[in-house]
């Protein structure tokens, strides 16, 4: 642990002292040490055994000054990126994580000194440890070496002395390979974390924006998702699950959007679990639909979409679901198109990737 915090401590001091110097007002450099344990889900750490889990995190992060109104209706948030290595606590079963996350960083309460916070994170990373038959059969929570990362996280920076700050607060962090291969259970850990964070350059002065009235509106929008799902049985291969969605959202308030949407499904990996299971096959079985509700916050461009839908059509018993999940991140290319991101989830349980392209008007 003290060798950790050392390791720390000492390259925030290396940072300050090499770069101190540049003139780069919108930059900050973090050192920070985690200390916490895998959340003992789906029967993980019944046959291993449970201690500490570490991280170190080195993180780059670029201050907004006002470039946009955005920046002063969020409150002049940062963005960045952070390299990070975590020792999950039983290093012979579970591994070593090294990763790469880019997050998002929003300033809730700020004054002169102190700065309370939210940032959320999600990147690639490399996994020394997975899933072996006869290796490694207790690691029944990784099937592969590259994973991704999420991580969400609360705390509060404290001025102690010119350009440098103390970070501390509390993380939570999803590990697993978005269900392309077997196993795939993921780990999640909390986490308490503290570090130091310099400031390079002179203070920054931030732009104060004329804020332009919001205008509600109604957008329609039709997308189509190119997803696919993974199956280790009864063969190791992934198969087309396309979709198609049409949306209406009413813009009542500028960040929040409200909405209800219809979904049409077509699922190529029906037909090979019926065969498994012994159950007739007909054509029209890989056709679903269902209807779905939206819930979508909006900075600028990007938006973050959650939507819970059900079912209102099945003609397979394969999956005995009735309800359904999406997370989507979304990236507006002009005022019409945009690319989406999808994770099509049975609650918790993540099943199908949907890239997207979304039309609107």
């Amino acid at each position: 642990m003290f060798k950790k915090w050392g390791i720390s401590i000492f390259l925030c001091i290396y940072f300050v002292k090499y770069y101190g110097q540049i003139e780069t007002p919108k930059i900050k450099l973090s050192t920070t040490y985690f200390r916490g344990n895998i959340l003992p889900e789906f029967g993980l750490l019944d046959s291993i055994n449970e201690t500490f889990l570490q991280t170190i995190e080195i993180s780059l992060m670029i201050r907004t000054s006002g470039k946009t109104y955005w920046n002063d209706i969020f409150n002049y948030p940062e963005y960045g990126l952070a390299l990070f290595y975590t020792d999950l606590g039983e290093n012979i079963v579970l591994g070593e994580v090294l990763g790469l996350d880019y997050f998002f960083k929003l300033n809730l309460l700020t004054t002169k000194k102190t700065k309370f916070y939210i940032r959320s994170g999600a990147g690639v990373n490399y996994t020394s440890k997975k899933y072996d038959r006869i290796d490694n059969p207790l690691n029944v929570s990784i099937g592969s070496n590259i994973n991704v990362h999420f991580n969400l996280r609360l705390g509060f920076n404290q001025k102690l002395i010119n350009k440098i700050h103390l970070n501390i607060g509390g993380s939570f962090d999803h590990l697993s390979n978005a269900t392309t291969q077997f196993p795939n259970l993921g780990v999640n850990y909390m986490s308490i974390y503290g570090g130091l964070m310099s400031c390079f350059g002179a203070p920054y002065q931030k732009v104060v924006n004329d804020i332009p009235e919001h205008q509600q509106k109604i957008n329609f929008s039709i997308t189509s998702f190119l997803g696919l799902r993974h199956l280790q049985y009864p063969s190791d291969k992934y198969y087309a699950v396309p979709s198609l969605s049409f949306d209406l959202t009413h813009h009542t308030f500028r960040l929040i959007l409200l909405g209800i949407g219809l979904d049409g499904f077509y699922d190529g990996s029906v037909k090979p679990r019926n065969l498994f299971k012994g159950a007739q096959f007909e054509v029209s079985h890989p056709f679903l639909f269902g209807a779905h509700f939206i819930q979508t916050l909006v900075y600028n461009k990007f938006s973050f979409t959650l939507q819970e839908g059900f079912y209102l059509i099945k003609h397979s018993k394969v999956d005995e679901k009735t309800i359904y999940n999406r997370i989507i991140f979304n990236y507006d290319l002009s005022n019409k198109i945009s690319f989406k991101m999808a994770f099509r989830t049975y609650l918790h349980d993540l099943r199908y990737l949907e890239p997207g392209i979304s039309f609107k008007w």
